[in-house]
Parts: structure tokens; C-alpha cells; sequence
């Protein structure tokens, strides 16, 4: 049976306080919903980005709003499939089994046969074998229902999943992009997703030599996981230093918003604001896509109403105005 080994250091703990901190300020402080789902699309957008790094790909911020938000029926297969697999992410049921694995792989790699969606065949040295793949997928999906799994905080219980997962290299392509995101899940499972305010990921792209160290060390220590459990739970705790500023900043936007009268916006009115937010501008013919079957004299009464109350200005007086949000 796979029973982890690694030693809990004064590092580790600080770095799980940290993430406990941010996690209580994101639950329990007060925001509009339109605030916290800013901060939500700002990182589902960064983890797409990352993973399209990680995939070889260089995936435009904009393309991915656009196709997270339903607006490009035509996005390119391979965006498609990575924005489907990450949304999909945050309401999977908990399921540790190879199967939930082997599913996210086929999602993300848009592979629709389950019969070639296999297993890594071809041996990389340290890493594990290819005929031991599946049984020690198994051990490793038992440890993680397992009362020792249980009584693991689960940001070193994360820890060690993705480790082992990277040490299995269970696909072919793709196998640190499908470890992430399970150990995603398994992060949410566990009650630490954050409010989905994590994109921790960034920072494996920004400093690749620092990653690929802490993976390193997974077979230079035997094993031992406890220098890559300090790199994990510190891009974790840099992540939630992160998450703290934004909530803190989102308390402060929100206050404004109540002193100035905003929080009773309908919710036509709410949509604008928070496609100017994401998009920085509008212009005319962008009403039949944020409002398909609104018309174009209904949208522009609920822009004169945003006008009105100084949260928006249109720039020009023609059909080829633009609408922008009035710094706050």
C-alpha cells in the first residue's frame, strides 16, 4: 500500500497558516456577488492561460473571456476542450478512482474513445513503470480514501497527490496538466478551494527552474517529499497572499458601491457593468452578444441608466460609440 513519507517543518506550517488565513478572510468577508466573480474569471482565465503554456500553446486572455463566458461559438478545438475540462473541475463529484482520472484526461485532451485515452507505454527513467501504472494508480487513489489521507491537511494531503501523480506519469502528454487539475479537485473535495479564487499555477510558469527543482526532489530525497511539500505549500501561500489583497480590495469596492446606491442594479444593468469590466469597453454590435434576444433601444435604456448614475460613460454620438466603466 502507498503510505507518503515526509517530515511536517516550521516551513510547511507557515505556509498552511498562511492559506488558512486567506481562506477565512475569502468566506467570511462581505462582497457583491459581481465583485467576487471578477476575482473568480480573473483566475479560471490564469489557470487556462497556464495550462495552455504548459500544453505548448499561447492562448489569448481575451479568446479565453470570450469563450468562458459563452460569447465564441467558434473557438479552436483545443481551447474548447481545456476551458470545458477547467469549468467542469468545480463541480465534479468526489471520486478518487482511475476512472475519474482517465475522464479528465479524455476531456481535456478531446480524445471522445475511452479505449485511447491509455496509459503511458513508453519507460522514462525514475519514473514509475509502465506495466505498474495502473496498480499503483489504484494504491494511490485507496491511500487517498484511507483514515491516514483523512487526518492529513489537506494542503499536504494536495501535495502529496500531485507528487505522486507526477511520479506515475500516468499519460503520455499532458500528465502535469492532468495531475493539477486533480489535485484540484481534490483541493475543492477537501474544502480548500479558495471560493475558486486560486491560480497558483502562474507562478509554476514564471519560475519553471524552481518547479522543476521541486519536482526534482521527489526522486533525489528516496522519496522523501517534504522539499517538494515546502515549494508546494509556499506557491499556495504566495497564491493566498494574493487572494487576501483582492478580497480586502473587493470589501472596499463593495462599501463604495452600498455609499454610492449601486447594489440595486438590475441584473441586465449588473451584465453591463461586469462585460465592461472583463472587456473594457462596448460598442453597439456587442448587444446581440452579451443579449441575444434583447433589443438594441433596451440595452441602450439600460446604458443611459448607467450613464445617469456616473458608473459609465459613452465616448462619440454616433453607432460607433463606446461605453466605458468610470474609474471608481
Amino acid at each position: 500500500m502507498f503510505l507518503p513519507e515526509y517530515t511536517i517543518t516550521n516551513t510547511i506550517l507557515k505556509n498552511v497558516a498562511t492559506v488558512e488565513y486567506a481562506k477565512a478572510l475569502a468566506e467570511n468577508t462581505p462582497i457583491l456577488p459581481a465583485v467576487e466573480e471578477s476575482i473568480q474569471k480573473e483566475a479560471v482565465v490564469a489557470l487556462i492561460k497556464s495550462i495552455g503554456m504548459e500544453m505548448g500553446k499561447e492562448l489569448a486572455e481575451n479568446q479565453i473571456k470570450m469563450v468562458v463566458d459563452g460569447f465564441s461559438q467558434n473557438a479552436p478545438a483545443d481551447l474548447a476542450n481545456v476551458v470545458k475540462t477547467v469549468l467542469d473541475t468545480y463541480s465534479e463529484q468526489e471520486d478518487y478512482t482511475n476512472t475519474s482520472l482517465k475522464l479528465l484526461y479524455q476531456s481535456l485532451t478531446g480524445v471522445e474513445d475511452p479505449n485511447k485515452a491509455v496509459y503511458r507505454t513508453q519507460k522514462i527513467p525514475k519514473y514509475t513503470n509502465p506495466e505498474e501504472i495502473l496498480a499503483d494508480t489504484v494504491e494511490l487513489m485507496d491511500w487517498c480514501q484511507s483514515v491516514d489521507a483523512l487526518e492529513t491537511h489537506p494542503i499536504v494531503f494536495g501535495g502529496v497527490l500531485r507528487a505522486r501523480l507526477e511520479v506515475l506519469s500516468v499519460f503520455e502528454a499532458n500528465n502535469s496538466v492532468v495531475s493539477n487539475l486533480f489535485t484540484r479537485m481534490a483541493l475543492r473535495w477537501r474544502g480548500y478551494n479558495l471560493k475558486n479564487f486560486f491560480k497558483y499555477e502562474i507562478r509554476y510558469q514564471a519560475d519553471k527552474q524552481s518547479y522543476q527543482k521541486a519536482i526534482y526532489s521527489i526522486f533525489k530525497d528516496d522519496g522523501d517529499l517534504t522539499t517538494w511539500l515546502e515549494y508546494f505549500s509556499e506557491v499556495l501561500s504566495y497564491d493566498a497572499m494574493d487572494i487576501k489583497e483582492k478580497v480586502t480590495l473587493g470589501e472596499r469596492q463593495t462599501k463604495t458601491a452600498v455609499a454610492q446606491g449601486l447594489t440595486d442594479l438590475t441584473e441586465r444593468q449588473s451584465k453591463i457593468v461586469q462585460y465592461l469590466s472583463n472587456y473594457g469597453t462596448m460598442i453597439n454590435k456587442d448587444f446581440g452578444v452579451l443579449f441575444p434576444s434583447i433589443s438594441e433601444d433596451s440595452v441602450l435604456r439600460d446604458l443611459k441608466a448607467l450613464i445617469d448614475r456616473g458608473v459609465v460613460v459613452k465616448i462619440g454620438s454616433t453607432k460607433s460609440s463606446k461605453y466605458k466603466l468610470i474609474p471608481s
